[in-house]
């Protein structure tokens, strides 16, 4: 039976699709979706002859392939030629740590086999025997550093993959964890793209693009952009200005803040985005999304552009004095965007800021989410000499009139509650009770390592 090809569908095996009025045969079992399509993904399909274009009953295809493909061969890169078909290949070496995941190796077919939809361009030249061998490779595949991965949330449970529940033919480790997102430092694609964000740190047009919520403009990388703070470089006067300049004190300020946050937390959700390991994503309350999984909170942000209650995977800055985790959040007030609280249990959907001694309940704020491993606590009293050597802050808020602040947390009535610290002030400011305290034995939130990527 002909199919056609629609993505987010399960293909078995030799399963017989239409794509583009041209037929592809299913090389392994798959799941269709975004860069899976027959004419991107060869290994995973394998054209059909022009003369089967209007194939008969899936019989007649399935002995046609038998008579014009031999059993594929495979060709190890460093053994040479074999006579050892893939089917007949050992099961792989058990998993090393720091390997990633597997993927499937695939099943001997080769684009240059089959009549091809015109322009298309093979990534590299591809052999001319009779039988199908692998090529081998001009660069050996190098595994991550062990520390190169991306876990999910803590409080998502641990969700096996398809290629665990399918035993392949045989696997080969990929060179980075496969994900949805980019969001490890160490992703080429992350490095090329945070190379290219250094030359626009001084950019007004880009930075105005960047306050106005232009999609475009949006900063995918962290430790760059409007909201990064790096100590001693022109760029933060550049900043200072450019917000200066297009801040608000009315309704308009805040209007494009919410544009602004909406175009960075759609921009994030996209599958296959580059996107910060630690970012700032919107929530609108709804009381109807507190039942809703983590991949309908993803859809349903992608679509409206916020999340309808707090992520799972919002990153925990603080403790009530009970031991209910708090997280930070921030949104826009008085011209300025400050940082406040987070919490589900807390009232009016969650979120509060502290400003002129005065604690405000939010409506419509942003709220932290990552990866805690990305993130380390500097205390005070070494956030000057820290600032010196190049450590970069987690990216925070601005005051009205330009002004860097930074995330924070501090003790108060047994607890740690997430606030703010301003550049060059010795303490933090944290909402509590209606009120607001200023607090010196505090701690404010920096990148991992960046003085080493600086």
């Amino acid at each position: 039976m002909v199919r056609k090809w629609i993505p987010d569908t399960q293909f078995n095996r030799g399963a017989v699709v239409r794509f583009n009025n041209l037929f592809y045969r299913s090389s392994i079992s798959h799941t269709s979706g975004p860069g899976r399509e027959p004419t991107e993904a060869p290994q995973l399909w394998a054209a059909l002859n022009e003369d089967t274009t209007s194939p008969s009953p899936a019989t007649s295809i399935a002995s046609h392939l038998n008579r014009e493909n031999p059993p594929p061969m495979y060709v190890h890169p460093e053994s040479g030629a074999s006579t050892t078909t893939v089917n007949s290949i050992p099961p792989p070496p058990p998993h090393v740590p720091g390997y990633g995941f597997y993927t499937f190796l695939p099943a001997g077919h080769h684009p240059t086999q089959y009549q091809l939809p015109p322009g298309y361009r093979p990534l590299y030249n591809a052999p001319q025997t009779p039988y199908l061998h692998a090529p081998k490779p001009q660069h050996p595949i190098r595994p991550p550093d062990p520390d190169v991965k991306l876990p999910l949330p803590v409080t998502q449970p641990q969700a096996q993959s398809r290629s665990d529940r399918v035993s392949p033919d045989y696997v080969l480790p990929l060179p980075f964890p496969f994900s949805r997102f980019i969001e490890a430092p160490a992703h080429p694609a992350y490095r090329s793209l945070a190379h290219a964000m250094r030359a626009l740190e001084t950019n007004e047009s880009v930075l105005r693009e960047e306050m106005k919520g232009e999609t475009d403009a949006v900063c995918c990388v962290g430790g760059f952009g409007l909201w990064a703070y790096r100590h001693g470089e022109p760029g933060e006067d550049v900043k200072r200005k450019v917000y200066a300049e297009l801040q608000s004190d009315d309704d308009t300020g805040r209007e494009t803040w919410l544009k602004a946050a909406r175009a960075r937390t759609k921009r994030y959700c996209e599958p296959g985005a580059i996107r910060p390991a630690m970012r700032w994503v919107l929530v609108e309350p709804r009381p109807e999304a507190e039942n809703m999984s983590l991949a309908a909170l993803e859809r349903y942000a992608l679509q409206h552009g916020s999340f309808p209650r707090i992520p799972d995977d919002a990153l925990q800055t603080g403790t009530e004095a009970s031991g209910t985790g708090l997280c930070s959040a921030r949104a826009w007030h008085a011209g300025g965007v400050h940082l406040g609280k987070a919490g589900k249990h807390l009232q009016a959907g969650g979120a509060s800021l502290s400003y002129d001694s005065i604690e405000h309940e939010l409506s419509s704020f942003e709220v932290l989410v990552g990866d805690v491993s990305c993130v380390r606590w500097i205390e005070g009293p070494q956030l000057h000499s820290e600032l010196a050597a190049g450590v970069i802050p987690v990216e925070g808020g601005r005051e009205a009139h330009g002004g860097a602040m930074l995330v924070a947390q501090a003790p108060y009535e047994g607890g740690w509650h997430p606030g703010k610290a301003a550049i060059g002030e010795d303490h933090a400011c944290v909402g509590f009770g209606g009120g607001e305290f200023w607090a010196r034995g505090y701690r404010v939130l920096a990148w991992a390592d960046s003085s080493k990527e600086n």
